[in-house]
């Protein structure tokens, strides 16, 4: 499942928020439609026919539960009736083998850790994995054995699962009422494996491949990354003077989403991101998919997994199920005549989502709630345009209703007008009195953007949004 998210570039600056007078850019840009990524969620989530195996001890188990959750929602997320959530899981030993991989993980100890690789292609294959994802920066990493579903030949396909907490994951509290609060969130990596495990308990890995759907940059090869207070920007090493020519740019987009953030009323539930960047749109592709070229993507926030399982071999305190457990950004050749705003939007992407994780193995129709939210940020963070530049944005809110958040218009070439319609909701929202960060929350529920504000007040209905529509278009 592909999804494709338009921002546009379009119209004249919308009118003041009410939460933040002064966040508008007066300035007018020209019309120009742009795709900004704001989840991929197809090269993460796994089908329904897809399978998790985990090797398996028989009789090797014990129940733990973890540290009690902090005081307080790093979210500010409504009850869900799991504050007092306490966990006792079973967990599987996977044998000594997976045992010591995981050992010279903790222990940051690349050799031991290249040791597991059978043949040179192999442990060339991990030390990629290795090399740019410290380069990133992590201290807690792990390994375990998964496999997918290949519905094409209805054969199961061993993997290996690398994670690691990386550079900036989100706070351990983010959310009271979510099943990860309160442990170490992590990103995890699946990749398509051959491996054996001898009588003699020696695990040897071969044939280590990124799925094509699954590529990350340092899959193409050396990395190289430039951190800041509240960013690491990464990418090939090639590209080294594209990353620090860009890094500071990065870096103040960062501060202005966290601080816009706090102003809006949110408490970020983490304290940086991590963007890759190329100015190569065929790297662009390898990484995020051939089709994304054709819908002219300019940025992309990426959902990454917690593992699926439990096992004895990760530190007990490790979430695992469902749902996301962070995002990362990667902005493509096609930000760089716009790349504050491209940032911005990305960001404000990684800030929502994370704060209001979906637990339920990513939400269907999202897109008017997460896309709205960002379209809306860019311009309370005083970087975006006006929604109505293109009257049929107006028109459509007027004739159609919701139909103008409809997923026909979302897929179409006028992708634009959906991004626009969505976001000058949010901001009607904040003009009338709202509160749009606790609208943008309940992103990952069953309820539409307009069912969402609604239940906030009969004052943002649809007709009242209609009325205000008409105002800011001149009639």
């Amino acid at each position: 499942m592909s999804e494709q998210h338009m921002a546009p570039q379009d119209g004249r600056p919308q009118g003041q928020t009410a939460l933040d007078p002064d966040a508008l850019d007066p300035e007018v840009r020209d019309p120009e439609a742009r795709v900004r990524r704001g989840r991929l969620i197809a090269r993460l989530a796994m089908g329904g026919a897809a399978v998790l195996i985990l090797a398996m001890i028989a009789g090797v188990s014990f129940f733990f539960v973890p540290k009690g959750v902090p005081a307080g929602a790093a979210s500010d997320l409504p009850s869900n009736g799991l504050e007092v959530w306490s966990r006792a899981g079973e967990r599987g030993g996977l044998g000594a083998a997976w045992m010591e991989l995981n050992d010279a993980m903790a222990a940051g100890d690349r050799e031991a850790f290249l040791a597991f690789a059978d043949g040179d292609e192999a442990k060339e294959s991990l030390a990629r994995w290795w090399d740019g994802t410290k380069a990133i920066g992590w201290d807690l990493g792990y390994a375990l054995p998964s496999a997918r579903y290949e519905e094409s030949t209805g054969s199961t396909i061993d993997q290996i699962t690398l994670g690691a907490q990386l550079a900036f994951s989100a706070h351990a509290d983010r959310g009271s009422g979510l099943s990860s609060a309160g442990l170490k969130l992590t990103q995890s990596f699946n990749y398509d494996v051959s491996y054996s495990v001898n009588d003699g308990d020696t695990l040897k890995i071969s044939a280590v491949t990124p799925t094509a759907d699954s590529r990350m940059p340092w899959d193409d090869g050396e990395v190289y990354a430039a951190k800041r207070d509240h960013v690491v920007l990464f990418g090939l090493a090639s590209e080294k003077a594209l990353i620090d020519g860009t890094v500071e740019e990065a870096e103040a987009a960062a501060k202005l989403a966290l601080d816009k953030t706090k102003q809006m009323g949110g408490d970020p539930p983490l304290d940086g991101f991590v963007a890759a960047i190329t100015d190569s749109e065929d790297a662009f592709s390898r990484w995020y998919g051939p089709d994304q070229v054709v819908f002219d993507v300019a940025g992309i926030a990426t959902q990454t997994l917690k593992p699926a399982s439990t096992a004895m071999e990760i530190d007990p305190e490790i979430a695992v199920g469902e749902g996301n457990s962070g995002m990362i950004v990667t902005m493509s050749p096609k930000s760089a005549d716009d790349r504050t705003a491209v940032f911005v939007h990305e960001f404000a992407h990684v800030i929502h989502e994370t704060a209001a994780p979906d637990e339920q193995a990513f939400v269907i129709g999202h897109s008017q709630k997460v896309e709205g939210f960002a379209r809306f940020f860019e311009n309370y963070a005083g970087v975006g345009n006006g929604y109505f530049g293109d009257p049929r944005t107006a028109q459509n809110i007027l004739n159609l209703g919701e139909g103008a958040l409809s997923d026909d218009i979302f897929n179409s070439e006028d992708a634009h007008l959906f991004y626009s319609a969505a976001g000058s909701y949010y901001q009607f929202v904040a003009d009338t009195g709202g509160d749009p960060w606790k609208v943008a929350l309940g992103w990952n529920s069953d309820q539409s953007l307009l069912q969402l504000g609604t239940a906030r007040g009969a004052q943002f209905d649809l007709a009242h949004w209609q009325e205000w529509v008409r105002q800011q278009a001149g009639g």
